[in-house]
Parts: structure tokens; sequence; C-alpha cells
């Protein structure tokens, strides 16, 4: 470094915050999302960045650090076989690529060149990215324990897999020291670039075209009016009204091709002989009786409408799900039906995690002191 060059404290804060990682890097960090801003905060950090293989963590930690007044960059740590790369989303487009290459199969250099478009990218050789993994030096051997566990090893056996560095956030004059002042412009020039936000307050809609040519606001009129007669018979005109005034309501939030959507789907599964279960609150509406999307009569049961779909839940862009419950042996017949109608490009399958109760955490941590001499 130059004897002439001085870090600067907003050069020592961007520099510091680039490459956290947070326990979505399964078994490898000891910090949650808003753990990772509360630490970039509590340092002084003013733009901190989460680089785990996934963007499990994004929104939460978008929403931590915004709240928290530092700018969040939404990043991953793309791995080919070539090695790893730190992909930085610049804009909506970057983070649309973002998404395609971290759900393929088998992530390629090729993928990643052909879909490079809005993404900057990094590596630690190129640019100051220290990993920071935990909070202290103290918390040192709380992460050597997660990654015993991780590699089904003991605390004191060595692995391939287990890292020996240092990961807490260290002083600013450390990084003055570790860290050349080209390494340091280049990740300030990196950081300023990225200027991606969420829309929370934006909602979408599948598309839904109906062939006979008419808008889907009439289209859905006219299915649950037929419906309605097709249900009640003579008594059809007594719940007019109440018809009338869920698809006035389904209108002004524009939820028309949402519903057409469902319809569109469970009337192929019944095609396919594939049974289901509409349950919660989207039982509730007529329109969704109507439809068949339900096979329960709210008039009988007394159901009320409002408690699936109002105005008051609207104004807050809280709409409700229409949740689906099918048999278990027909469940990837639903999903295959989904994905060749809309092309894995539109569907996504949504994954759970497992996370690690009381018992569970105590025996493995058992298993990973056990021989080991305190």
């Amino acid at each position: 470094m130059p004897s002439d060059f001085h870090l600067h404290q907003t050069d020592q804060q961007l520099l510091a915050g680039l490459n956290f990682k947070s326990y979505y890097s399964f078994l490898d960090s000891l910090l949650s999302p808003e753990e990772v801003v509360d630490l970039a905060k509590a340092n002084g950090l003013n733009t901190v960045a989460i680089t785990d293989p996934n963007l499990h963590g994004a929104v939460a930690f978008f929403q931590a650090a915004q709240a928290a007044g530092i700018k969040p960059l939404i990043a991953a740590d793309l791995r080919t076989p070539s090695g790893s790369t730190f992909a930085y989303v610049q804009n909506s487009t970057g983070y649309g690529n973002l998404c395609h290459l971290l759900s393929l199969e088998r992530l390629t250099d090729e993928a990643v060149r052909n879909h490079r478009e809005g993404l900057l990218f990094a590596s630690p050789a190129t640019h100051a990215l220290p990993e920071i993994r935990y909070k202290t030096p103290e918390d040192r051997r709380k992460y050597g324990i997660i990654q015993s566990i991780r590699t089904l090893t003991r605390l004191d056996e060595k692995h391939p897999e287990k890292r020996t560095g240092h990961y807490g956030l260290n002083s600013s004059r450390e990084w003055g020291d570790m860290f050349s002042a080209e390494q340091i412009a280049a990740s300030n020039r990196l950081a300023e670039q990225c200027d991606f936000s969420f829309e929370f307050n934006v909602l979408r809609f599948p598309r839904f075209v109906p062939a006979s040519g008419v808008s889907p606001k009439e289209f859905l009129h006219q299915l649950a009016t037929e419906g309605l007669h097709r249900r009640y018979r003579d008594k059809a005109s007594n719940h007019m009204a109440q018809l009338e005034e869920e698809l006035g309501i389904i209108g002004e939030v524009g939820y028309e091709e949402y519903f057409l959507a469902v319809w569109e789907l469970l009337q192929e599964c019944r095609g396919l002989g594939i049974d289901w279960i509409t349950r919660g609150s989207a039982a509730d509406p007529l329109v969704c009786y109507c439809l068949g999307i339900s096979g329960v009569c709210p008039i009988r049961f007394e159901l009320y409408f409002r408690r699936f779909l109002n105005r008051e839940r609207m104004a807050l862009n809280k709409l409700p799900d229409i949740d689906i419950d099918f048999p278990h042996d027909k469940k990837d017949d639903v999903v295959d039906l989904i994905f060749r109608r809309y092309g894995n490009q539109h569907a996504a399958i949504v994954g759970g995690f497992n996370t690690f109760r009381g018992r569970s955490s105590v025996a493995d941590i058992a298993k990973v002191l056990s021989e080991v001499r305190l």
C-alpha cells in the first residue's frame, strides 16, 4: 500500500460490509439476516451485503437494513465448475438473472456469461471482501461447533471442508492493513453501482386470457353466474346480491385473473381424476363455491366472505391465498401439470427449512464435544 494512502472512515465502513454470511449458508454462519444488519449498524457500516449461496434470507435482510438506515446489497455466492464468484444485483434485470442462475439444476460458466446483465461480479482477489460469519472472536468456538455438525466430525477433528480462518468483524485498522488502495476503491465502486430495491407494495397476479375474447372480469362474472344457477337452481336469485358484492370487491383488487387461474388449474385436475380440498378462509366466498373451487356451501354453513377478503385487508395489500390440498400420491402430478402449463420461467416450488430445536441441538452439540478436552 502506498505510504501516502490513508483509509478514510467512509472507505472503512464500506469495504467491511460486502461479504457477510447468514445462517442460510447452512451450518456455516452464526448470524441471522437481522443479526447481520444489527452487527453492521453497531460497527458504523453504511452498506451491507449477504453473500450466501442462495437468496433465502434476501427479503428479511433487505427489510431489516432499510429499517436501520443502511444500504442493502442483494448478492449471492455463485459456485461454478471454475470456482466461486460473488454476484451483486445492480438492478431489477440483474435480480431476475440471479434468480434464474440460482434456480438452475447445474450452474455452469456459460450460464453465468449468458445471464450477467444487471449483475456485478467480484472476488476476494480483486476486491476487499473479508468474510464475516460471526460477531466477535469469542464466537469462534461456536462456529467450530456448527462446522463440526456440518461435516459430521468432532470439534478437534480435522476435515477438508472445515474453515480455519477468523470470521469475526475486525477493526477498521485491520482492514486498512489487509487490503490495498486499489482493492478498496474497487469495492467502493461496486457498492455505489448497486441500486436495486424490492417492490413490496406492488401487486402482481398471473395473467389469464379468456379464449372467448372477453375480459377476465366479464369471464369470471359469466362463470360465477352460471355456477350460481347450477348450485342453487330456482333459488339462485336469492343469492345474486351476495355474488355481485363479492365480485365487486374481487374486481377492486384486480383479483379476477387469480381466481380464473385457480379455476382453470382445478378444471384440469378434475379432468385427470385428481380430487382436492379447499381449506381455510378460501372456503368462505360464494364465488369459490360457484366456480367449483370449493365444495362447501357458504350459505348453508353461514360463512362470511369478508373473512377471506375485505377492504381493510386490501388497503394493507395483505391479500389471501386460495389454499388447496391434493392427495399425497397426486401432488407430483399437479406440479407437473403446472410446470407444463406455465413453464419453469413462471412457476416455482416453495421450499421450507428444518431448524434445530432444543433437544436436537443439544444432542448434536454433545456429539461434537464428546471426547474433547476442555
